[in-house]
């Protein structure tokens, strides 16, 4: 049999995994999609394989003419290059489909954040808020008599390998007392002294549209009495770096049970109830599972990071197909599939003659996933080794002391409760109340079962009724993984921050100045004019600005901004620019203290990542500085991201990145949250990256993307700012949808606002959203203007409440960029010129405060 053009093309577009996982219905949704009369893409390939492209070894394995061969027969680099198109627009087909979900991609929501009852302190725990990460759900996670036990739902259609390192102190350790969990026959390479193999998790979402056990599945792991924390790596295709073991192991089992299976079937359209029974009973075979680790031994030599990994498993595909160990694997399926569609026998094996194209997923996926070419399949965005650190302090117990006011020395007067709030995690919160007692003696909370998520936010109000007369405030850090189960802290009474309600708008209060060599805060001074509304590249000014941020530990301000026609020094070269790029960090309380300054320019934006939540009088504290001229890897379009100590006065960015973004079309915005997540934004694309600082061990991974144009859950228009959220996660302003989206710290859509991760913007017909600044309090302001702003009156500042409604509007703010400090104070960054202490015209700098009418 010869195959058209058109079913050869067709049927290689279903050798890719994402086509291979979907239902009768969906896979003909997508073949009318890319029907070539209609679809540009598909035409071109057709076009290619008419005009005598390389599609020999295609046609071998889809239409033999004889006996198949042994060895594979890759795809030619020419025919991946015309399936690339194709594959990609299909991709995107598929993630933007709703009928898709559950076939073609899947949506991990994430664990609603909010109250949690207080428990009182344990020694055995249970947390179930765990956010999913990569596809894989944690449901319960639980600490009992030194043994972890879990609830893992493996939300996507691929398998997930299981390893376990070790550690003491930090320090990673050979468990003591361990047995193998390696089945037999298995080669003991496949874990080593310190990485031991723990078991497989079979996919828990449909596969070849067959539907899957719905899962959770169970996993048990005790604590070694020599480790104090284990580190668990979930093993499978996916982007990043990984231990060969884990790769090798997951990657082979995906390859070949989650793809080259369905393929077959799909493939020879021998689908149905007896096939779906097969395939599903099959997957969670342990025996059959044991027989792809055994064929798999040869990828143990392999080294490298996940694209490595795939091209080895695009040339040794074959040869683990038809290894001895998968023979009775293949002979089950050869026996399922039967004759041909005219009731012939083959002339040799359903599973010899498909083996050599069994590595062809592998290969494709190999060749378009560094370069970005399928944004919408689901291994793009996952790691390759998904992380999970499990220790017995995972769980806390949380002591706190509140002390009265200090000037005082006694409860305000009239007050009779007191409330204590502890908020950690991704927006997780437990209260407690207590009778305030006549004199002035500390009172203890005492909390049980936090989540070990990084600093705890505790929030104290003393109360007289309902009416709030005194306020504290205290951030605890508990000790790493594997330290103490209890945190002990102390809270002071202090003064109220001011309170906003629909009646509040915001007043110009002051402009930065500069006064004997120093910035200082002028009271009186004017708002910015009419002139001063838009950047200008005529003589010397300020041209495009970056993003604003404020650092709650130090009260500072970071920002950036174009200096134009000034004959800037060059970092890097010291040749003069004339559009140079400069930065600075100076204090929103005492601006005459410069924490970070640049005297030269750089061609690229830098960005600037601080942390806005930090506690005030947190002290000296580190920022990470994106300087897109800077650690730039030109082959992967990837930046680097350097940590920046705010101390000494200079911007000195650290040698050793803390991990990588990708370039893509631009990056519009960055932010930090304390939690230990950076997040980058890019509004020519709509991607959002999101980089866990510590999430390999001190390595500096790349970051993850999320997000990318459309109009689905998650999806954003043209995202133009992004903030962190104090509740978790981060809040993005869309821009070209005109409204916010929340995510959590994994990418997911988060349920912020009445049970909807966005909410709609509405400042009148026509507005350009600006920017975006979420204030410690949770509070949200966003700034608009009117499309054609003539003058200050045009522009527009919202400020909504942590769940999204509207508390009130204040016109005539007239900013390009906007931050917002722990006392509501709003900072607002103009193109208006002021010069610096060295002579170089600057952005202007405005200070605006909350006024009842």
């Amino acid at each position: 049999m010869t195959l058209t053009p058109q079913r050869l093309a067709q049927d290689l577009v279903q050798a890719f995994g994402q086509a291979i996982y979907l239902d009768v219905t969906a896979r003909r949704d997508l073949l009318s999609h890319l029907n070539p009369l209609q679809n540009q893409q598909m035409q071109g390939l057709v076009g290619f394989i008419e005009q005598g492209g390389d599609v020999a070894a295609a046609r071998a394995v889809l239409a033999p003419a004889g006996a198949p061969r042994d060895s594979a027969q890759p795809l030619a680099e020419v025919l991946v290059a015309a399936l690339a198109p194709v594959l990609s627009d299909a991709s995107g087909f598929i993630r933007g489909s709703a009928g898709f979900e559950g076939l073609g991609w899947t949506m991990q929501q994430a664990a609603a954040p909010g109250p949690v009852m207080p428990e009182p302190p344990a020694g055995n725990w249970t947390l179930d808020d765990l956010a999913p990460r990569g596809g894989l759900v944690p449901g319960k996670v639980g600490f009992d008599a030194g043994t972890f036990t879990l609830q893992l739902t493996n939300d996507q259609p691929r398998h997930l390998a299981v390893y376990a390192s070790f550690a003491k102190d930090g320090q990673t350790v050979d468990p003591a007392g361990w047995t193998s969990r390696l089945p037999v026959g298995v080669d003991p390479g496949f874990e080593t002294a310190t990485l031991k193999y723990i078991g497989i998790l079979a996919p828990n979402a449909a596969v070849a549209g067959v539907a899957m056990p719905a899962g959770p599945q169970d996993l048990s792991l005790p604590l070694p009495d020599n480790a104090d924390s284990l580190r668990l790596l979930f093993g499978g295709p996916g982007r990043g770096a990984g231990p060969v073991q884990a790769l090798a192991a997951g990657m082979a089992l995906s390859l070949v049970l989650d793809v080259f299976l369905p393929w077959v079937i799909v493939t020879l359209g021998q689908g149905g109830n007896a096939a779906d029974a097969w395939l599903k009973t099959t997957l969670a075979d342990p025996d059959t599972q044991a027989a792809v680790l055994v064929a798999a031994t040869p990828l143990l030599h392999e080294q490298g990071a996940a694209p490595d990994m795939l091209a080895a498993l695009g040339a040794q595909m074959t040869a683990m197909i038809l290894d001895p160990a998968l023979a009775p694997l293949c002979t089950a399926l050869d026996k399922l599939l039967g004759p041909d569609h005219n009731g012939q026998t083959p002339s040799c094996t359903w599973s010899r003659q498909y083996a050599p194209g069994a590595g062809w997923a592998a290969q494709l996926l190999a060749a378009l996933l560094p370069g970005g070419k399928i944004p919408g399949y689901w291994p793009a965005t996952s790691a390759a080794a998904i992380p999970l650190v499990l220790a017995p302090n995972d769980s806390l117990s949380v002591g706190l002391a509140i002390m009265p006011d200090p000037v005082a020395g006694s409860w305000p007067f009239g007050a009779d409760k007191m409330t204590a709030r502890l908020d950690y995690g991704s927006g997780y919160s437990q209260s407690l109340t207590m009778d305030i007692p006549a004199q002035g003696a500390p009172l203890a909370f005492a909390f049980g079962s936090l989540r070990n998520a990084g600093p705890i936010t505790a929030s104290v109000a003393a109360l007289s009724g309902s009416c709030t007369l005194a306020r504290a405030e205290a951030r605890l850090t508990p000790e790493p993984v594997g330290g103490a189960r209890s945190v002990t802290g102390v809270a002071t009474l202090a003064n109220l921050a001011p309170t906003l309600s629909a009646g509040t708008t915001y007043s110009h209060q002051a402009a930065l100045a500069l006064r004997d060599g120093a910035f200082v805060w002028q009271t009186g001074a004017a708002a910015p004019s009419q002139v001063e509304l838009h950047q200008s590249a005529s003589g010397a000014s300020v041209g495009a600005l970056g993003p604003l941020r404020w650092q709650g530990g130090l009260h500072a301000l970071a920002y950036s901004w174009q200096a134009m026609n000034q004959s800037i020094p060059d970092c890097g070269s010291g040749a003069r620019l004339q559009a140079a790029w400069m930065a600075q960090t100076l204090g929103s309380v005492a601006p005459g203290r410069l924490y970070g300054y640049r005297k030269c320019g750089t061609p690229a934006q830098p960005f600037w990542a601080v942390d806005a939540l930090m506690p005030p009088g947190a002290g000296d504290a580190a920022a990470y500085f994106l300087d897109t001229g800077t650690y730039v890897d030109r082959a992967s379009q990837s930046v680097g991201l350097a940590l920046v100590t705010l101390s000494g006065g200079r911007i000195t960015p650290a040698q050793v990145i803390a991990g990588t973004f990708t370039l893509g079309s631009g990056l519009s915005d960055l932010a930090v949250h304390p939690a230990g997540v950076v997040a980058a934004l890019g509004a020519a694309d709509g991607r959002l990256q999101l980089l866990p600082l510590d999430a390999f061990g001190g390595t500096a991974p790349p970051a993850l993307d999320f997000g990318g144009f459309g109009t689905m859950p998650g999806q954003l228009e043209m995202p133009v700012a992004i903030a962190a959220l104090p509740q978790g996660g981060f809040l993005v302003l869309d821009a070209g949808r005109s409204q916010l989206a929340a995510f959590d710290l994994h990418g997911a859509a988060l349920t912020l606002f009445s049970g909807r991760a966005t909410v709609a913007l509405d400042a009148g017909s026509g507005t350009q959203w600006l920017d975006l600044a979420v204030s410690p309090s949770g509070r949200i302001y966003v700034l608009g203007k009117a499309a054609a702003a003539a003058s200050p009156a045009d522009f527009t500042l919202s400020v909504l409440t942590p769940d999204g409604m509207v508390v009130s509007r204040t016109s005539g703010v007239a900013a390009a960029r906007i931050a917002v400090d722990g006392a509501e104070t709003l900072y607002a960054l103009t193109y208006a010129s002021l010069t610096g202490p060295d002579g170089i015209l600057q952005p202007g700098l405005s200070q605006w405060v909350p006024h009842e009418a």
